[in-house]
């Protein structure tokens, strides 16, 4: 008795998700203007005019497909808004080491979205925000901070989180990418979270 087949909406789901393994893939082996889409539909077993049907605008597109499933989970907002005011310091700086880990195991990844993004920015105004479990957190010390009284008047507090957030993953990028701004990154990460707390305004005694 032979099966049925597969619905065609999951026939194109898994070849969807097999250009994009095999993009990344190869990116990771060499490099995102090294790699064409002809390169990609030949490994991924697909025709050239499939692989555009699906992504009409070649790799950008794809890479912003890339680039929207790094979200990762969804966040648990209730976890960063239970988190005890004294353990904020600890936790942000866990999460910037973090990032600054991922960062590099993800290096070539991130640079070629990056190449992606300056070639087609059009592409990417919908992306989804892969920060935001950092941002959140900023957020949270934020308000904390304006409980003492402290404020930035002339910013509302996501504006100000996601300015702060984008100030330090630059410098992040920059000591992954081109040269290391501290020796290490454990002491990079205790430095931008440090930062981060004296710009926030976050009270010194819980620092």
């Amino acid at each position: 008795m032979s099966s049925k087949p597969e619905p065609k909406w999951r026939d194109k789901e898994a070849k969807i998700q097999r250009i994009l393994s095999i993009t990344r893939q190869m990116i990771e082996e060499r490099g995102y203007l090294a790699t064409t889409t002809n390169h990609i539909a030949k490994a991924a077993n697909l025709s050239i005019a499939l692989l555009y049907k699906y992504f009409p605008e070649g790799k950008p597109a794809i890479l912003r497909a890339i680039f929207q499933g790094e979200g990762g989970e969804p966040l648990d907002k209730e976890k960063v808004s239970s988190l005890a005011i004294q353990d904020v310091p600890r936790y942000l700086e866990t999460m910037l080491l973090d990032n600054i880990r991922t960062h590099r195991e993800n290096a070539r990844l991130i640079g070629a979205i990056e190449i992606a993004h300056l070639s087609r920015a059009d592409l990417f105004q919908d992306g989804v925000d892969i920060n935001q479990e950092e941002v959140a957190l900023i957020a949270a010390a934020l308000r904390y901070a304006q409980s003492f009284g402290y404020s930035h008047p002339d910013f509302d507090i996501e504006s100000l989180s996601r300015a702060v957030f984008q100030m330090v993953d630059g410098v992040i990028h920059r000591h992954v990418t081109f040269k290391p701004v501290f020796p290490t990154d454990e002491d990079l990460a205790h430095f931008l979270m440090d930062t981060i707390l004296r710009l926030l305004r976050f009270p010194e005694s819980l620092q």
